[in-house]
């Protein structure tokens, strides 16, 4: 069955790991305080733990949409990790008057009113409790603004050190790359180019999120993605990329006419084949790709403007992919890479329905 909603997918996978993180971290803690005699401190960690971690995940991946919040990376952290405090100190609040209703076999809120309740607030280890849990929701608030950063997965393979040794990976590539970029340069000025880059780099990312792409890097005003074989090829993922991205600016038309006095199009080129994936760098490290699929499938989109088309597939992929009804693909021309070997090429555009 094809896949097709990537990002709820990640979504879920993340928060799964944000939560069981937040149940580890409640339960360590009455091991740390060396309280295993008392069932009710772990009762109070894993609940204040799961409840908690449960409160970031929703927050950092359903409602704060990371995507519309250009927000810088210090006052993300600083502004969450308060807000987040704040929810804690509440939280915990709560779970240790319920608990200790329970405990001690009272009510609730004449728990609340005990001096027991306020011995355990101010002078038993609930502000120990409190740092803890801050240290801990920053950790994860820090991993995931990292992770963010750094790109889709990325973090992950450093740390499990995936890409440590070379491997060969079989891979599709997109290079999607401005048009008319020289004279829009000229145009807008430094900085109002790099707003303008700015702008539709943030307007594509959705699309290629939602088609399992894995933003490689930005080279100027080009962007370079990669999916491996079967999330490009599932639904033909990367071909709805190009055509995803297309109606996502599409729908900010006024914005650009608005701020910049032109709309933005883009050309794209595609390639498959085996790459070497590897980390390198130690400084700076960096998980990179190398092969000739690259420079093949930079040549093909460059290939798109003197053949007047905004995508070129090379036989290689197009013959592996299946195509939707909604989209038809028609050969255009070919390209002959460092081997001399002649690469067939093919467009793909979509068909237009009309309402009866």
């Amino acid at each position: 069955m094809m896949r097709k909603f990537a990002p709820q997918e990640r979504k879920r996978k993340t928060a799964a790991v944000i939560i069981a993180f937040g149940i580890t971290g409640g339960f360590l803690y009455p091991v740390l305080d060396k309280e295993f005699g008392d069932p009710f401190a772990f009762i109070r960690g894993i609940t204040i733990g799961l409840l908690g971690s449960a409160f970031i995940a929703a927050f950092e991946l359903y409602f704060s949409n990371p995507l519309n919040k250009k927000i810088g990376f210090i006052k993300k952290l600083v502004f969450k990790s308060i807000s987040y405090t704040l929810f804690f100190i509440f939280l915990i609040i709560v779970v240790f008057a319920l608990t200790g209703s329970i405990e001690y076999d009272t009510s609730f809120l004449g728990y609340i009113q005990s001096d027991k309740f306020k011995q355990v607030l101010f002078e038993e280890d609930a502000h120990i409790i409190i740092l803890y849990s801050l240290v801990l929701s920053s950790a994860i608030i820090f991993t995931l603004q990292l992770s963010s950063k750094m790109g889709q997965g990325v973090l992950w393979n450093f740390i499990t050190g995936k890409y440590h040794k070379p491997k060969e990976e079989e891979r599709i590539f997109m290079f999607m790359d401005l048009n008319h970029s020289t004279a829009i340069a000229e145009k807008l000025g430094d900085v109002g180019y790099s707003n303008l880059l700015n702008d539709i780099f943030f307007d594509l990312t959705r699309s290629i999120l939602n088609t399992y792409g894995e933003i490689y890097r930005y080279v100027g005003d080009e962007v370079v993605i990669t999916w491996k074989m079967k999330n490009g090829l599932d639904n033909a993922n990367c071909i709805r990329t190009f055509f995803l991205s297309k109606n996502a600016l599409k729908r900010q038309r006024e914005k650009y006419m608005t701020k910049y006095g032109f709309f933005p199009t883009f050309s794209a080129g595609y390639h498959c084949g085996k790459v070497i994936v590897g980390e390198i760098g130690d400084i700076k490290s960096q998980i990179t790709f190398l092969g000739d699929v690259l420079y093949t499938t930079a040549n093909i989109e460059k290939k798109c403007r003197v053949l007047g088309k905004d995508n070129l597939i090379s036989e290689d992929l197009i013959k592996r992919i299946s195509l939707p009804d909604i989209y038809k693909m028609k050969p255009t021309g070919t390209l002959e890479d460092e081997s001399s070997k002649k690469i067939d090429l093919y467009t793909v555009s979509e068909i237009e329905i009309t309402a009866l």
